[in-house]
């Protein structure tokens, strides 16, 4: 397997065609379960029923992320669920054993060089920009080959990328997340080898990153979404006590969150600061910030910070390991492979994909339907884009 990739800087992948896949329609659209069906449905591939409130589709990318490798695993079901903390156990554990199903057999493919699995978490922000537009939870799983790892574009880690890529407040969160999270979490032992960081330094990913013990296979196990759950439930409690420095219960106008006076910012912030064993630097930033924050109305749009909890999380390989790595979000709408400092380049108009690589694309996702659907059985059923190409 090629490790170019080690260096995780920011790289581009060559553009697939829009044309594979059939969309239309806008975020606020899918709130309707019709016309979410509407407009979803023709690029699944499957669907597997796991209660009457959650079905697992497999999807076909719009915004494929590599050629070849490249399927979304989404939740239909007639309410959103936009986080795992909505989800029934058996609903959590069905969806990663089939993530995990998808990405071990991606992973398999002898051309393939990383495997990647990612999520995001914006449930409450609709205004802007944020990585999950869609509120329903929704798990990419990607595999970039060899050949396309060779002709990624690198772009040193520099004061740019920093800019682009990093929220301000992501290494605050990220040791908190060291420090205050997964300590606490439930089946940190068996699942997690802290200390085991992704890379070490001032480069990607960025946040937060720990050795996945058991690789790719652990998402099979039953405890590993208790374990997911268990994180975003006291990463989202962390958040709300970071969020009550600066933000009171009231909305403005436009519903964003109102601050509370300068003189509570201060004060809040240094009893903050006072529980918490921070560096220098996170101290100054926040105090920095605690001078500086404004109201909704006195910035634009783009420099509102996300409403309520966010983040991009991933699992990926790293030559003969696996690491579970999350980026926190306070401002920025990176999505979750951002969290390896990976930036894509969407599909537009033409294809650079000659008529064989289609066609290899196509047979891999109709092979591994077809897989899936004899390992499922009953419980899941073949969708549209199988049924009609």
């Amino acid at each position: 397997m090629n490790d170019r990739n080690l260096d995780y800087r920011r790289f581009t992948v060559p553009k697939v065609p829009e044309a594979d896949a059939v969309y239309s329609g806008m975020p606020e659209q899918h709130e309707s379960v019709d016309e979410f069906r509407r407009l979803f449905a023709p690029n699944e591939l499957a669907e597997l029923h796991v209660s009457d409130a959650v079905q697992w589709g497999i999807e076909r990318k719009v915004s494929p992320h590599s050629h070849f490798y490249d399927v979304m695993v989404l939740q239909f079901g007639p309410e959103e669920k936009p986080t795992l903390a909505e989800l029934a156990k058996e609903e959590g554990q069905t969806l990663f054993r089939l993530v995990g199903d998808i990405a071990s057999d991606i992973h398999e493919q002898k051309d393939v060089g990383m495997t990647m699995v990612d999520w995001n978490v914006t449930p409450e922000e609709y205004d802007r920009k944020a990585p999950q537009n869609i509120k329903r939870l929704h798990v990419h799983v990607t595999g970039i080959t060899d050949q396309e790892l060779e002709k990624m574009e690198t772009i040193p880690f520099d004061a740019t990328a920093r800019k682009t890529m990093r929220d301000p407040f992501n290494e605050l969160m990220g040791d908190i997340i060291k420090d205050a999270v997964l300590p606490r979490m439930a089946y940190t032992e068996k699942f997690f080898a802290p200390g085991t960081e992704a890379v070490e330094g001032d480069q990607f990913p960025i946040g937060f990153s720990v050795e996945l013990k058991g690789g790719i296979e652990v998402l099979k196990d039953p405890e590993f979404y208790a374990a997911m759950r268990d994180f975003h439930e006291r990463y989202e409690g962390e958040y709300d006590t970071f969020a009550k420095c600066f933000l009171s219960d009231e909305e403005d106008e436009n519903g964003r969150p109102k601050l509370l006076p300068r003189e509570d910012i201060r004060a809040n912030v240094e009893d903050y600061i006072a529980t918490r064993n921070l560096d220098d630097a996170h101290n100054a930033l926040l105090r920095k910030f605690a001078e500086r924050v404004k109201h909704a109305e006195e910035v634009e749009p783009d420099k509102w910070a996300i409403k309520g909890v966010g983040y991009s999380a991933a699992i990926f390989s790293k030559g003969n390991k696996w690491y579970f790595a999350v980026s926190p979000r306070i401002f920025n709408g990176l999505g979750g492979l951002e969290v390896l400092g990976i930036k894509l380049e969407r599909p537009s108009d033409g294809s650079p994909l000659q008529p064989e690589d289609l066609a290899k694309r196509e047979a891999y996702q109709r092979g591994l339907a077809e897989k899936l659907m004899a390992q499922y059985g009953e419980q899941m059923q073949s969708g549209p884009a199988l049924l009609n190409p």
